[in-house]
């Protein structure tokens, strides 16, 4: 729509000649029109919308997510650490424990190549490191005294920064 149909519509309101009026639109290229421009617009912004989830959020709320897992394994299997019962045989809940903190691992080394190179450097700077996490998992699942798997929970806390528990023995 050019000013023109408007002056012509309404002389009133605009009193000078319509002829030399520019036209409303100058967003776009000549003769495009604006609802194109709109549409052309609106999909480039979920194009930007879904690569940002796709490749930004998506990894970050799944290594988050996994941290988090790590940490209520840490305090759910704090009684597992002992490898065999009294009377010698192995514990189920160690057995589940170490399978545990393998696929932990697994979901850590996974992970950390999928997070955006801003997001590993983040965690650089804060001192954050899950390929340390993941190899103390590793070393957990495979320690058979308590003395090594407190070892192994303390690296493993100061690596992802986890807080220590306030109440209990872990």
């Amino acid at each position: 729509m050019h000013v023109s149909s408007f002056v012509n519509k309404y002389p009133e309101v605009y009193p000078f000649p319509a002829a030399k009026l520019p036209p409303i639109s100058r967003l776009g290229p000549k003769g495009m029109d604006d609802r194109v421009l709109i549409t052309l617009l609106g999909i480039g912004a979920g194009a930007v919308g879904y690569l940002a989830v796709t490749f930004w959020f998506q990894p970050i709320l799944r290594y988050r997510e996994t941290k988090f897992r790590i940490a209520s394994d840490l305090v759910f299997f704090a009684n597992a650490m002992e490898l065999q019962k009294t009377d010698g045989s192995i514990r189920a809940d160690t057995l589940e424990r170490k399978d545990s903190n393998r696929h932990c691992a697994a979901e850590l080394n996974a992970i950390y190549p999928e997070l955006p190179t801003w997001y590993q450097c983040w965690l650089k700077c804060r001192t954050e490191s899950p390929a340390e996490a993941s190899s103390e998992l590793i070393r957990l699942s495979n320690v058979s005294s308590r003395e090594e798997a407190h070892e192994c929970v303390n690296a493993i806390r100061v690596a992802l920064r986890l807080p220590r528990p306030t109440r209990g023995r872990s």
